[in-house]
């Protein structure tokens, strides 16, 4: 797994030949992944229960056995990211978006470290309507001297539901 010098690369480099046109890749058919590139729930530490139990009391839904992250946001209090289904988590966004982020240069396997940096201490850069008309927060991160624009539709409860890049323009600030 890669850093987070290495996903956060603010060296000057020459700008990549290839950028995402559109985010409306077909998607993956989710039976054409391989398993083992989901990322796998992780391990709770002592904090990471504290934060499953606040939201637990609050009486909201989480499942810390499918957790692959939980933190603190400065935007939106506790958010976790849990492995999903093809609806929403993890797996929602490997199979609607991972050709978005790959067009970008960023693997599945970085993607939770990527979402949990953005979410904890990313520059918030407005928010953006989705299909479902919940507002995606949007943060922004500088990659090999282009500035990368990430949408997080993030539930009421702070399930992340959806990831995927976006267009600068598609921002209301």
């Amino acid at each position: 797994m890669k850093g987070r010098s290495e996903l956060f690369n603010t060296a000057k480099a020459k700008p990549k030949a290839e950028k995402v046109t559109s985010n409306n890749s077909p998607p993956i058919q989710a039976d054409s992944i391989k398993e083992d590139e989901f990322p796998k729930p992780t391990i709770l530490n002592n904090y990471q229960k504290k934060l499953v139990r606040e939201v637990q009391t609050r009486g909201d839904r989480i499942s810390p056995e499918k957790i692959i992250f939980i933190t603190k946001s400065k935007h939106h209090g506790i958010v976790w990211l849990e492995t999903g289904s093809e609806n929403s988590g993890m797996r929602h966004v490997i199979v609607e978006h991972k050709s978005n982020f790959e067009k970008l240069g960023i693997s599945v396997n970085q993607l939770p470290s990527l979402l949990k940096e953005l979410v904890s201490r990313g520059r918030y850069e407005g928010i953006m309507k989705t299909a479902n008309k919940t507002p995606a927060k949007v943060f922004s991160f500088k990659r090999d001297g282009n500035k990368i624009f990430i949408a997080i539709a993030i539930g009421p409860n702070g399930y992340i539901v959806a990831a995927f890049p976006i267009k600068e323009k598609r921002i209301k600030k």
